[in-house]
């Protein structure tokens, strides 16, 4: 009995002690080692004009150069499946697949410059993103802050504790909106450092028109995404957005 009670204070001893743990999170990713990644966007987007779309892709990500405060990442996309529900207009892709009919033959070849060219980013060890050269192409199906989370979080560049929290910003011009979205550390698991994710999107008049919250899992050594899963509601223009992704490490 006295064996488990030292057992079980020392247990809570050391909760507590990790609680009160600083750290500073900087990427470490390994040199020329690809890390392959799933994503999985659903949107359904309530409008004059019904639309459902799913987007599948596959895609890896390299480091291929580091200095002391910067990463050169480069990111190339295995496969993009597509299924698209617009009223009476339905619409499946596959790019291991031939096109087939005009509409999907349309898609491909917009498509086809996101398969072809990497995309090459330059990010700070914190995760800021410096520079994305990508794909005119690629803009069409994903936005810049999805580009931007394709595999790390931006961390704070000052050491936090579990329980406390950041906020990043990032610009919405296809809404003339901003995008604020909360960090905060939950704790290390058997997985990883866990942080939930909370956000708001506001519009150039101050009004909220948008809530985002879910959580992301990184890497314990590399703090590279290892899991994320988020939800967006966005209601602008008189159309309703629902988006969800859900981003693993394979």
């Amino acid at each position: 009995m006295k064996r488990l009670t030292l057992t079980l204070i020392l247990g809570f001893a050391t909760s507590l002690i990790f609680a009160q743990q600083k750290i500073l999170f900087k990427l470490t990713p390994e040199l020329n080692q690809p890390v392959k990644y799933e994503m999985v966007m659903k949107m359904d987007i309530q409008a004059e004009q019904m639309m459902i779309m799913d987007i599948i892709s596959t895609y890896s990500m390299t480091a291929t150069e580091a200095t002391a405060d910067e990463l050169t990442i480069t990111s190339t996309f295995d496969k993009i499946t597509m299924d698209m529900n617009a009223g009476l207009v339905s619409m499946s892709y596959d790019s291991s697949k031939e096109p087939n009919g005009p509409a999907e033959q349309a898609l491909a070849q917009q498509i086809k410059p996101v398969l072809e060219k990497p995309i090459t980013s330059k990010i700070n060890r914190f995760g800021k993103t410096l520079s994305i050269d990508a794909p005119e192409a690629q803009g069409a199906i994903f936005d810049k802050q999805t580009m931007e989370k394709m595999f790390t979080t931006q961390y704070p560049d000052y050491a936090i504790a579990p329980g406390e929290s950041w906020t990043e910003e990032n610009e919405l011009p296809e809404f003339n909106a901003v995008a604020k979205t909360t960090y905060t550390f939950v704790e290390k698991n058997n997985q990883g450092y866990k942080f939930n994710i909370s956000g708001s999107v506001i519009d150039n008049e101050g009004k909220t028109v948008g809530e985002t919250k879910g959580y992301t899992i990184s890497d314990p050594k590399t703090l590279l995404t290892i899991y994320t899963q988020s939800e967006t509601d966005l209601e602008v223009s008189g159309a309703k957005l629902k988006t969800s992704m859900e981003l693993k490490k394979l």
